[in-house]
């Protein structure tokens, strides 16, 4: 898979680290500078009220902008981009809050109280469901898709649709995270680090052991970021 693709991407991005920066508020001048074919092109846009660049070694390679399906990964032309579209709600029967709530409901006496704990151990409850095609631009194909609904984690299928790796959250509880972690199995084969208040870093030097698409951890970070 990664030498398939050493033709046309940067190395760092297919076994390396690279960054994400986030930024808002119209194009900073070095994005300016080096896009200046985007913005002929018109793939950004001045008025563009966020966007992402994409460093390696502080060199600005790609930015990630809004698009009208999903963010999108732009040089000189679209890379990759995520298409967004709703999956059918997943349906939960165990709701635990609702089922030990339920038994501290003092105006209800007890039996009552178990009563509707019991109901709602068998109440399904929908929980709404979002997919993201990843889209190769270049290469007019879908090359898998992300999914959410499965807790908080971010759930990475392969163009077949097989389950190839799913995405966890650091437990910390903070808002952005500090790490991200993508695992694949039981093995952890890429992270993306908050290295300060508007970079990430994303690692993914253990893509080629676990035989992982790199450009789905490309679209997990810009989902993510």
């Amino acid at each position: 898979m990664i030498d398939h693709l050493r033709t046309g991407w940067p190395e760092p991005m297919l076994t390396g680290q690279y960054a994400f920066v986030t930024s808002g508020g119209g194009l900073a001048g070095d994005l300016l500078s080096g896009f200046a074919g985007m913005v002929s092109a018109g793939l950004i846009e001045p008025g563009n009220p966020s966007f992402l660049r994409i460093a390696v070694d502080g060199k600005p390679l790609l930015a990630v902008v809004p698009g009208e399906r999903g963010p999108r990964a732009v040089a000189r032309e679209p890379w990759i981009s995520l298409h967004e579209h709703p999956l059918p709600p997943r349906t939960e029967y165990r709701q635990f809050a609702r089922v030990v709530g339920s038994l501290f409901l003092r105006r209800y006496d007890m039996r009552t109280r178990i009563r509707m704990s019991a109901r709602e151990l068998t109440r399904p409850t929908p929980v709404p469901r979002m997919a993201w095609d990843v889209f190769d631009d270049r290469l007019g194909e879908v090359i898998g898709q992300l999914t959410n609904g499965v807790g908080a984690r971010t759930v990475i299928l392969g163009p077949d649709g097989r389950v190839v790796a799913r995405l966890l959250q650091d437990p910390d509880g903070k808002s952005p995270p500090r790490l991200l972690t993508l695992v694949a199995g039981r093995q952890p084969v890429a992270h993306m680090t908050r290295a300060g208040r508007d970079t990430y870093r994303v690692d993914v030097s253990g893509i080629a052991a676990a035989g992982l698409d790199p450009r789905l951890v490309l679209a997990c970070a810009m989902l993510q970021f």
